[in-house]
């Protein structure tokens, strides 16, 4: 999962309704020459957790206690024992159900945005499934390379210092299509190589949201732009350091967090719109191994999952290994009680993460390749999440009913969901 380590601060809630992202059809590989008025965009850092982790191998952070309803109290660190993984990804697909064959009763068709670093299309194209790039969206306000800030290009992510499989959102996918080989993959590279304003990110990622809901909005009447039936949004990032964020961490009204709520919202009332659902990861800053750069009051039980990740309407994941002990740095809940809906908001727990999934696994025919923290697990579970909804109308309800029995954890939410344990034919209600 992306941390973001906030080093200026902003507590404003943003206004604005100025789309500066476009979509990028796959065909289109350049940007035609605009004439967008440029916004004061202010670049951003994130740091991916594997980084993080490495860097902390010879000294790891364990302290706290293990919160009541946690289960049996065992938390593994990463690096404990000299072990920086644990099982394989077959050891994680069975974990959660998800059979060998791919689905064979698709039924309707999804688009997975991943809004992150970006991916490459071309290592997308060398995974197993028949999954396609789509096209992504870009921001066009700094002029004709759509490219401010040293953010990726739509589908060209690349780094010289690490193989193509490393990128961070190409983990993503790589977790998306193990389980969903079928979807259709589209690009929002939104993290830039380093954050340094919460705010101007805030403002990026919400600029992004409202292009692609644009695009979804279009989608039955340009025959440019994909056509899907329902579309998920993936987001392996989180707050890592709320000094000073009282406004995005805690705020519903604030400008980004209503848009992700009303973006689910509005799917669902309106009949002409497909459904969309929204993933977040809930975070690497749990009390038994937090991330290096979270800050000292965002660590552990209650202090973890901060903003849009604490969302009612968003599925926010944890993360566990493939034989389900739970991960030390995965955040716990519960969030905010500020970030429920109005109607839940008096009294009840905001009980974040909804649900966990295998994570710090490795490849099968290649041990070098790690898929580590709550990132894959937030990858597995859009997958999941994505079949589902390619095989019927399947609800986020369903889905945490999938999960075990109803005792929410603040470290695994409602535990593991079981693919194979879906009921057929799958419900037709949506939530």
């Amino acid at each position: 999962m992306a941390d973001i380590r906030v080093f200026s601060i902003a507590e404003s809630p943003l206004e604005t309704n100025i789309p500066e992202w476009r979509f990028i059809p796959p065909s289109q590989s350049e940007l035609d020459e605009h004439n967008v008025p440029g916004h004061s965009h202010i670049a951003c850092s994130h740091m991916p957790a594997e980084e993080a982790h490495a860097q902390e191998a010879e000294s790891h952070v364990s302290f706290g206690i293990v919160p009541a309803g946690d289960v049996e109290g065992q938390h593994w660190t990463i690096g404990g024992g000299g072990a920086s993984k644990f099982g394989t990804r077959r050891w994680a697909l069975e974990t959660l159900g998800i059979p060998e064959q791919t689905p064979n009763s698709i039924v309707k068709s999804v688009g997975v945005v991943v809004l992150d670093a970006g991916l490459n299309r071309d290592y997308l194209a060398q995974l197993p499934g028949s999954g396609q790039y789509g096209g992504g969206w870009t921001d066009v306000s700094n002029g004709s390379d759509g490219n401010p800030d040293n953010r990726s290009l739509v589908g060209k992510y690349s780094n010289p210092h690490k193989p193509a499989h490393a990128g961070h959102g190409n983990m993503l996918v790589r977790n998306i299509l193990s389980v969903a080989p079928d979807v259709t993959i589209y690009d929002a590279p939104v993290l830039p190589p380093f954050v340094d304003n919460m705010q101007g990110f805030a403002e990026d990622v919400l600029l992004a949201l409202t292009a692609i809901e644009m695009t979804i909005k279009n989608q039955s009447e340009d025959q440019s732009v994909p056509s899907h039936d329902a579309w998920i949004l993936v987001n392996a990032w989180a707050v890592a350091n709320s000094n000073g964020q009282k406004s995005l961490v805690n705020n519903r009204n604030h400008a980004l967090l209503r848009k992700f709520h009303e973006l689910v919202k509005s799917s669902r009332d309106d009949e002409e719109m497909p459904v969309i659902d929204v993933v977040f990861a809930a975070g690497n800053a749990g009390s038994f191994q937090p991330a290096s750069f979270t800050g000292p009051y965002d660590r552990g039980h209650g202090r973890s999952i901060w903003g849009p990740n604490g969302l009612e309407e968003v599925l926010t994941v944890g993360a566990v290994r493939a034989d389900e002990i739970s991960i030390g740095a995965s955040s716990q809940g519960p969030a905010p009680q500020e970030l429920l809906k109005s109607e839940h908001s008096d009294g009840a727990i905001n009980e974040k993460p909804d649900i966990c999934a295998p994570s710090w696994f490795s490849e099968d025919n290649d041990p070098l390749i790690i898929n580590t923290g709550t990132s894959a697990a937030c990858g597995l579970i859009a997958g999941m999440l994505a079949r589902l909804r390619q095989e019927g109308n399947m609800s986020k309800t369903d889905l945490l009913n999938l999960s075990g029995p109803p005792d929410w954890s603040p470290q695994r939410g409602m535990g593991i969901p079981k693919f194979d344990e879906v009921p057929t034919p799958p419900p037709a209600a949506i939530s």
